[in-house]
């Protein structure tokens, strides 16, 4: 993988719990991701706490507007998700903003159940 900073986005539908996520980044994440990030939306999200806690992963909460930001630079796009909490990408549109300005995606959307996950990495900065 590329050299840089790597940050995991996540998406999830209201009320995932812990054992889900826990369980699509156990089996997606690269050694060296410290950070989640994870859209401001969610931030009641018991199991999202959990989760992080239970990984030892820092959360990022990224705001709607960050978010907004890079959906053009997104891979892959939802309908369902554009319809339910007003973006197409929210799995990798976090882990951009949460790498910050030029970072790309090195790990593309990855669906689990009640949980999506997707990671990129820093542009170097």
């Amino acid at each position: 993988m590329k050299e840089g900073h790597y940050v995991a986005g996540l998406g999830a539908r209201p009320g995932v719990g812990a054992d889900d996520i826990v369980a699509l980044l156990r089996a997606v994440l690269p050694a060296g991701v410290r950070r989640l990030a994870v859209p401001v939306f969610r931030s009641g999200e018991i199991g999202i706490l959990h989760a992080a806690e239970v990984l030892g992963l820092e959360i990022a909460w990224i705001a709607a507007e960050a978010l907004a930001e890079r959906q053009k630079d997104c891979m892959s796009h939802s309908a369902r998700a554009q319809v339910a909490v007003g973006f197409s990408s929210v799995a990798e549109g976090c882990a951009l903003a949460g790498a910050g300005v030029g970072s790309t995606i090195v790990v593309p959307k990855q669906v689990g159940r009640n949980v999506t996950c997707a990671v990129a990495v820093s542009g170097g900065d």
